[in-house]
């Protein structure tokens, strides 16, 4: 009875690793998956037959089929890229396929987190990097983001130096403008000015002719 209740506890604790899925039937999955196109083989037990060790047994099988398919799964799947230099290679397969936007942005996370950690690594460092393709692409998207960046500040401050010539011409025009409005006061100051010297010159002219005048025609009195 002990046997048999140790039997079912291994069993239990045997049922949950390296588990990735529920099977349907004892034909699925789990007890009959084939890794390197080799058939996992029946476990089988020493001791009296029983539905425990027929249980714990089933387990163990199918336990040895599930490693031998996460093995060969391993071995055959193309490792995923590490986010840095010196980070391990990540596991080969997922529980479920990204979606693709999830998989964009995750992949946009990994290449910025690995320029940064590359840029990090490379002050004061004179050795070679061995790039792949997908870290060469990496950088230069990195690059074409710095330009864009770099771009759109020369443009904003375009911007910025067009608005004060601008500004600098209407008030050049503003300040021509109140200096040719000071002129003009100015020119009609000299006009009446002079309109009143000549007003007096007349004045003076006009008394010197009644004067000639008089003394022409005989009358001293205005002499």
């Amino acid at each position: 009875m002990r046997n048999e209740e140790t039997f079912a506890a291994v069993a239990s604790l045997l049922s949950n690793l390296a588990k990735s899925r529920t099977p349907a039937n004892e034909h699925s999955f789990p007890a009959h998956a084939i890794a390197n196109g080799v058939k996992s083989p029946k476990i089988s037990l020493p001791g009296e037959n029983s539905v425990e060790k027929r249980t714990l047994e089933r387990e163990l099988t199918a336990l040895s089929s599930r490693i031998n398919f996460l093995e060969a799964k391993a071995a055959s799947g193309s490792a995923s890229l590490p986010i840095t230099l010196d980070e391990p290679l990540a596991s080969a397969f997922a529980e479920t396929p990204a979606s693709p936007k999830t998989a964009t942005t995750a992949s946009r996370e990994r290449s910025a987190s690995w320029v940064n950690s590359l840029l990090g690594k490379s002050d004061g460092d004179q050795r070679t990097w061995q790039l792949t393709g997908e870290q060469f692409a990496w950088l230069r998207e990195h690059i074409d983001q710095q330009g864009q960046e770099i771009k759109s500040q020369k443009d904003f401050i375009d911007g910025i130096k067009s608005q004060l010539t601008t500004q600098q011409i209407a008030t050049k025009a503003a300040i021509d403008t109140l200096g040719n409005s000071l002129s003009i006061e100015q020119l009609k100051g000299e006009i009446e000015k002079n309109a009143q010297i000549n007003a007096t010159y007349q004045k003076v002219l006009r008394e010197i002719g009644t004067i000639i005048t008089a003394v022409a025609n005989g009358d001293l009195s205005k002499k």
